[in-house]
């Protein structure tokens, strides 16, 4: 307010005051739409677009990777906002076939699935071989199943409407109760024949600066691991102090222990998650979208964000018909791999998301950055101490002392006395612990090259995850009296 106003009267400025700290978390789909053809979307590639239910088919194409990717996330958190980034695909789609037999004497309904999702026919009395295989080809382009079907007489040919290395399923029956028709009428070929890997340059590029918390996708390649690795990193990616953007990469892998032991070791990235989806017909995509869908809306506010997200159920994922053993898993985490479980009634539940994060730099073994909690809360500490600092001192001057207690400087000593009281909050909302440890490690000082630079050093302690409970039983026959 101007100190030269002379006319008599009453003036108000109103300003508006620090509000609490809020956060959101992101979830980026990168995937494929449908780039031509009659049901191609109109989303650009390369470019991140927001997402919503009613248009999300005209965007990417109703059978696209992408549109199936945005139904798995939501069915996991309806209320998270989602954008997806559109990538060209490259190279030759995958091709399987079914062959029709024994369709006169198969009456009946007739099931099998496709990347995870049922189809279902009626084989009617005078249903011929070709006839089915008519039924059969109109049930699967009239899905919104990532695939597209002709028939020559009894054969059905299945092309995937993606070109690349994808893995997709192609089975008969997934629940035990749905009948042989299908095992007696269907022959099945593998998904076969694809290759060519995306290029993710360009649209990690055309993010720019805007946040974007967890980057799902199926892509799990070497040279897209090694590019996200880079994108995120703490020297020059979005985790680097000129840019505090952060960010975490969520992908799914599927194969044999070795094979995804193999991928585990080589890796030694604290903002990668690749989940293990051992024997499951669900692709990659869509698990990678549903646990990133789960892991933005757990991990997005204190507490609990502080909670691990074992027994966390991915929806619509379909579970493994026989899920590794404790054994098994127990060695994928030590290996960088993240790890689900299969209940008893058949849902797919997270047992440990962790990242690949291994090895310090001189190839030590650290778990600094193993679960992906540690980095959410690193990350919501930043982003709560940066707002708590600036809107205390938004504008001020900077000197030494402050004898006159002028509201408009700022000394080293208040802005120690404001991390202190931003860790504090921090401990009262579940995040951090130990103020006595953060006060003993906090230095806060000018800078002697730089007069108008304040130097901190700190040192957190965050709040840790119930994980393990090791419970030591000695069996008693009859506990006497005195006994310790």
């Amino acid at each position: 307010m101007s100190d030269n106003l002379r006319t008599p009267g009453m003036t108000i400025n109103i300003t508006a005051a620090p509000t609490p700290f809020s956060s959101q978390n992101i979830e980026l789909l990168k995937g494929h739409m449908i780039e031509t053809g009659a049901d191609a979307g109109n989303a650009t590639l390369d470019e991140p677009v927001l997402c919503s239910a009613s248009v999300i088919d005209t965007l990417f194409g109703k059978k696209s990777m992408l549109a199936a990717m945005y139904k798995a996330a939501v069915a996991n958190a309806p209320l998270q906002e989602i954008w997806a980034l559109p990538i060209a695909a490259v190279g030759v789609a995958m091709n399987a076939t079914i062959t029709v037999q024994n369709a006169s004497t198969n009456l009946g309904q007739c099931i099998f699935y496709i990347a995870g999702h049922r189809h279902s026919i009626v084989i009617t009395e005078g249903d011929s071989n070709n006839d089915v295989a008519i039924k059969i080809v109109a049930a699967i382009n009239g899905s919104t199943i990532v695939v597209s079907a002709v028939a020559l007489q009894n054969v059905i040919t299945i092309t995937c409407v993606h070109k690349g290395d994808l893995k997709l399923s192609l089975v008969h029956v997934y629940n035990g109760d749905e009948g042989d028709i299908g095992k007696n009428t269907l022959i099945l070929t593998a998904f076969l024949g694809g290759n060519g890997q995306p290029d993710i340059g360009t649209a990690l590029a055309n993010l720019a600066d805007d946040e974007y918390d967890y980057i799902a996708s199926g892509f799990s390649g070497t040279t897209v691991l090694d590019q996200m690795q880079s994108f995120l990193d703490h020297k020059s990616g979005r985790w680097s102090a000129d840019k505090q953007i952060y960010g975490h990469y969520i992908t799914a892998v599927g194969g044999t222990l070795g094979e995804l032991s193999a991928i585990g070791v080589v890796r030694n990235d604290a903002h990668t998650t690749i989940m293990d989806m051992y024997d499951s017909i669900s692709p990659a995509w869509e698990w990678a979208a549903a646990l990133g869908a789960v892991i933005a809306d757990h991990m997005a506010s204190a507490p609990e964000l502080s909670r691990p997200l074992q027994t966390l159920v991915l929806k619509n994922i379909r579970a493994p018909n026989k899920g590794r053993t404790t054994t098994e898993r127990n060695t994928l985490l030590w290996d960088g791999i993240a790890t689900h479980k299969k209940t008893k009634s058949g849902v797919v539940t997270i047992e440990r998301a962790i990242t690949t994060y291994q090895r310090t730099a001189n190839d030590i073994p650290d778990a600094s950055w193993l679960d992906i909690n540690t980095l959410a809360q690193n990350a919501y500490f930043a982003r709560f101490t940066r707002a708590h600092i600036l809107a205390i001192f938004p504008r001020s001057a900077l000197a030494d002392t402050n004898p006159r207690n002028l509201a408009e400087i700022a000394t080293p000593d208040d802005i120690r006395k404001e991390c202190i009281q931003a860790y504090m909050s921090l401990i009262d909302l579940g995040v951090c612990e130990n103020l006595s440890g953060f006060e003993k490690l906090l230095t806060v000082s000018r800078s002697k090259v730089d007069a108008n630079r304040i130097e901190i050093n700190w040192g957190t302690d965050f709040v840790n995850q119930l994980m393990v409970i090791a419970a030591n039983a000695k069996s008693y026959l009859q506990i006497e009296n005195g006994v310790v």
